[in-house]
């Protein structure tokens, strides 16, 4: 992992985000893009878990998810993978100050940027 104070290199280490995302990809990410739904987000793992996690941000304060209403400060993350992902479907609402980064783009195998992630 690479880290910059405002940039953000992340290796993707499990499969929650598949297809999209598969093991050994690397996203570039940016601290200071402004988060929307749909776009992939980097959260703080917390705890005595070192790292990070890849979800999708589904839903933001003030949205509902499956009939329930997102608080203020909160966010629904998912991975695209259900089968595999830890996520709000099973802990609820996440803090959005948890979320440290957004992904801007793909580093290539070959070195290049994909910026269609």
């Amino acid at each position: 992992m690479f880290v910059r104070r405002d940039l953000l290199v992340v290796e993707v280490h499990g499969t929650s985000m598949s297809p999209a995302l598969t093991p050994g990809d690397r996203l570039f990410c940016s601290r200071r893009s402004p988060i929307s739904v749909g776009a992939i987000v980097i959260r703080a793992a917390g705890g005595e878990t070192p790292g990070y996690h890849i979800k999708r941000l589904a839903a933001l304060p003030g949205s509902y998810v499956n009939g329930r209403l997102i608080p203020a400060g909160y966010c629904w993350i998912e991975g695209d993978n259900k089968a595999t992902s830890a996520d709000s479907r099973q802990l609820g609402p996440i803090p959005v100050a948890e979320l440290v980064a957004v992904a801007v783009g793909r580093l290539c195998r070959e070195g290049l940027v994909d910026v269609t992630v």
